[in-house]
């Protein structure tokens, strides 16, 4: 009986190896970019605040008169040349004020100054808003996009269940063994399990909140039809400030997070930062200022929901532990980075000379060093395109995937050549040469940097920088000689 039960054991652990293997593959090559974007969305607004290197303002302070006021005449003017536009108030993370309008993909926020409502003239930029929507959709569009991403977030937990089972037997000991000086595949392999082990009910959480939270984008809304839209009516935007004030009463003092004009008046949303669950309560008022309804989302079902978007989106955690989510990031990344590794490794002996592995190892090379090269292009570019560049936005965007097509061109060639190390070896010296530069370029094109030394947001993103420099020539160095990585 005990041998029939080690049989079966082994067996079921077999079937498992290979599921892992394949789901994680093939499931990892995207997961690891909606890893690495996630990972950066957690400090998605602090990334959009370095790229706006004109505006120095770091502490948020009260709503003035004045500001309320030129905000309001802003988007007077907006709604009559057409643009839908809202209003974002200030936060702590991003303590100014911003009037956003344009298409949802490609949205203009202006910036005003807290204490004299004029427009701060800040760059065009995607900001930190970029990781999100790479995060969110892969940008993809955002209907395929979520669907894709869900199915990778199911994949992942079936990588994570199959794992499971792989590992259950040396669990605790591959907890205290880490061997980065091993041979190459037994120190990724100590990495991808020990990784795994550390932020499993962080993986575990972050796949399941998002697949819950986003479930609607793979089962369709059953319960029937959109009732039609109310007839538009035409209204000049009311004083502003009695509907703050009437909203702060019901959200708290500074928990307001957006006013929305509307067809039939205007909406003060409750901030996403209020409260660990995310709410997205509303109160609408008239297009004379009078309040009509508050709408509060605290049913069972609605509350649930909300504790899962809470968890995934992150948006009320204080600073450590918004360090600690993007520290658990960073640590599923590398989990995936070496399982990536891992498989090219095992299959390259025996199928190192097939069309098929040089596709895989191009792919794998792709998303492995691609993102962190264009995540930092990206960076430099928006220090380096002029201010005023026409549809600086979108040159952004096109510089980001442009170096994911240069990196894939690179890895593509090497791998079909059977040259691979030399690909691997030269964007990891890329990757370095561009995180250890930026601080210097930071230095160089920010206005009064050394008035804004110490702990804020233009340090910290450069010293992150850095550190991804010091890793990838830590990883350069470390590539043995020859053709094959």
């Amino acid at each position: 009986m005990a041998e029939m039960t080690r049989v079966a054991t082994d067996t079921l652990r077999g079937r498992m190896g290979w599921l892992h293997r394949w789901v994680g593959f093939l499931g990892g090559l995207v997961i690891l970019v909606i890893f690495a974007g996630g990972t950066l969305t957690s400090f998605d607004t602090e990334i959009g605040r370095w790229m706006q290197p004109e505006i120095q303002r770091t502490t948020r302070i009260p709503l003035s008169d004045t500001l309320v006021e030129a905000a309001r005449a802003r988007v007077e003017t907006l709604r009559q040349q057409g643009q839908n536009a809202s209003i974002d108030l200030p936060t702590e993370r991003d303590p100014v004020l911003r009037i956003r309008y344009g298409k949802a993909d490609a949205a203009v926020k202006e910036a005003l100054d807290p204490e004299t409502g004029d427009a701060l003239h800040a760059r065009q930029t995607v900001g930190g808003q970029f990781f999100y929507d790479l995060h969110f959709t892969l940008d993809l569009g955002h209907d395929l996009g979520r669907q894709v991403v869900d199915c990778a977030g199911i994949a992942l937990l079936v990588a994570i269940g199959s794992g499971l089972v792989i590992h259950l037997r040396s669990l605790f000991s591959d907890l205290l063994i880490f061997r980065p000086f091993a041979a190459r595949p037994r120190a990724w392999m100590d990495l991808h399990v020990l990784s795994g082990i550390l932020v499993l009910p962080f993986l575990i959480s972050t796949a399941y909140t998002g697949v819950v939270a986003h479930s609607g984008a793979i089962l369709p809304d059953l319960r029937g039809g959109h009732q039609p839209p109310e007839k538009a009516v035409s209204y000049d935007i009311p004083d502003l400030r009695p509907i703050l004030a009437q909203a702060e009463r019901i959200y708290g003092p500074g928990h307001v997070g957006s006013l929305l004009f509307g067809r039939n008046g205007v909406t003060a949303t409750r901030a996403d930062s209020a409260t660990f669950l995310l709410m997205r309560d509303e109160a609408d008022f008239s297009p004379t200022g009078e309040l009509r309804r508050t709408v509060h989302h605290g049913d069972a079902v609605s509350i649930s929901q909300q504790a899962f978007r809470g968890v995934h989106f992150a948006r009320w955690v204080p600073l450590p532990l918004r360090w600690m989510y993007f520290g658990s990031g960073l640590a599923g990344a590398g989990l995936m980075t070496s399982g990536l590794i891992l498989f090219l490794l095992r299959y390259r002996r025996t199928k190192e000379k097939d069309a098929l592995f040089a596709v895989a190892e191009t792919l794998a090379m792709t998303v492995i060093l691609g993102f962190p090269a264009s995540a930092l292009f990206l960076l430099w570019m928006n220090r380096l395109l002029p201010i005023d560049f026409p549809m600086r936005s979108l040159w952004e965007w096109r510089s980001f995937f442009a170096m994911a097509v240069t990196v894939f061109t690179g890895a593509l060639i090497g791998s079909f050549r059977r040259k691979s190390l030399f690909a691997w070896r030269g964007f990891l010296a890329w990757i370095g040469c561009l995180g250890l530069a930026l601080p210097l370029l930071d230095s160089l094109t920010r206005p009064g940097w050394t008035a804004h030394l110490g702990a804020n947001v233009f340090v910290a993103v450069d010293v992150v920088a850095a550190l991804a420099g010091v890793a990838a020539l830590y990883a350069w160095t470390r590539l043995p000689p020859g053709r094959q990585a």
